[in-house]
């Protein structure tokens, strides 16, 4: 079945009200039939795809009772509940995903794009029930050990929470959590700078209470295409505030922080904003393993040293045109097709363009400059040097699958 084939087929089967009803499906039309491709793949690989994995994770738990000032008998018990949580939470995953897999199989077999319809809805809604259940449990349970004192603390986990599960939008820059970032920097967050944080932190959990106050719902049947895009336009405007939102808030943060660590704040701000574009290129690790070996010769060293000044310069060129032109892209909404979230939640699958695009131009740039680098290297070392320098990674021929949180996902790049 060629991509012409297939695009026609799942419109004509009106897989986007069949898939809207399951939570995977397309919901608006895309520029191509690769796109549709794209999505159809996405949409029916497994349930972390479909749905994202809202799981509490280790990580967010330390956290939390950092948050709360949990003492030592505490931080015991809350191991435990989070053990029995964690347990339950993938008994219901597992059990999902089994059904899911039925289903593909059979689909499979009979191309019959009626099972999304039948069955795909009541395996989605009756795991976001269970985890949903577990999360209001543990989350009850962990209430009932807390002091007082601590207990009034516990809005601040629950904004966290939110901003775990929902910080998750197709424009990039909104999903990007700043209080995650300034943990990171490991920095003592106290008089103006705590309050800065704190500050941002309302303003964003007012936006994200907002957005989920006024989320759509799509279920199966007859689609209103224009109820849809009226609701997508709806949610990437509201995207667009939370970027903006974010960008305002971290140019304060970034005044107030110490000199030493501004730097590496700002950089961690445009890592999270544009994964696709900030993340260590192929070329950049071959060159650091090339001036890393020991058997270079004075020459080589001199001429690699050389590649890399070069090379830094202008990537550092490159990069800021990209991520330019994919913010262009995001304020004029053509970053990509609007899919619908499991639970009626949104999601947006960003392919940043066709060929001709801005977008699509500015990433074959980066790509040529890598190529250059590294055709460099290789033409400076031996072939017994060239065998020891790093292999393509897999995930650098793929786009970025990220943030995954809650029932939101993006994909970027590709």
């Amino acid at each position: 079945m060629n991509l012409k084939t297939i695009r026609r087929t799942l419109l004509n089967a009106q897989v986007a009200a069949t898939m809207g009803a399951a939570g995977v499906g397309l919901v608006s039309s895309v520029g191509s039939a690769q796109q549709v491709a794209t999505s159809f793949s996405f949409s029916t690989r497994s349930l972390s795809d479909a749905t994202g994995d809202g799981q509490i994770t280790r990580t967010s738990v330390k956290r939390y009772a950092d948050l709360l000032g949990l003492d030592e008998a505490q931080r015991e018990v809350f191991d435990v509940l989070f053990e029995g949580y964690i347990t339950s939470y993938q008994d219901a995953r597992a059990q999902a995903t089994g059904d899911m897999e039925e289903v593909q199989a059979e689909f499979r077999d009979t191309q019959d794009f009626s099972l999304f319809r039948d069955r795909m809805p009541a395996i989605l809604s009756t795991f976001r029930e269970k985890s949903a259940a577990l999360e209001s449990q543990f989350f009850g349970d962990l209430r009932s050990v807390l002091s007082e004192e601590q207990g009034e603390r516990m809005a601040d986990v629950e904004r966290m929470r939110r901003r775990e599960t929902q910080l998750s939008f197709g424009v990039s820059g909104a999903s990007v959590d700043l209080s995650d970032v300034m943990h990171d920097l490991d920095v003592q967050v106290v008089g103006e700078l705590g309050e800065a944080l704190r500050s941002y932190e309302l303003d964003l959990d007012r936006a994200l209470v907002e957005n989920e106050r006024n989320s759509v719902a799509f279920g199966g049947g007859e689609v209103d295409y224009q109820q849809i895009q009226r609701a997508l336009g709806d949610l990437h405007e509201r995207a667009l505030r939370i970027r903006d939102l974010n960008r305002r808030h971290a140019r304060t943060l970034a005044t107030i922080l110490p000199e030493v660590a501004r730097p590496r704040f700002e950089r961690a701000v445009l890592e999270r904003s544009f994964p696709r574009v900030y993340r260590t290129p192929h070329a950049a690790r071959v060159l650091d393993a090339a001036l890393g070996l020991d058997d270079l010769t004075g020459d080589q060293e001199s001429q690699l040293t050389l590649v890399r000044e070069s090379y830094e310069r202008d990537l550092a060129r490159a990069n800021e045109r990209w991520a330019s032109e994919i913010e262009k892209a995001d304020d004029e909404g053509a970053g990509g097709g609007m899919f619908s979230g499991a639970g009626g939640r949104m999601m947006m699958l960003s392919l940043e363009g066709d060929d001709e695009s801005p977008v699509a131009e500015a990433r074959k740039a980066r790509r040529e400059l890598d190529k250059r680098a590294e055709d460099k290297v290789r033409g400076i070392l031996s072939e017994q040097q060239i065998a020891r320098l790093p292999e393509r990674r897999d995930e650098e021929e793929r786009g970025v699958l990220a943030p995954v949180r809650g029932s939101q996902v993006i994909i970027r790049g590709g």
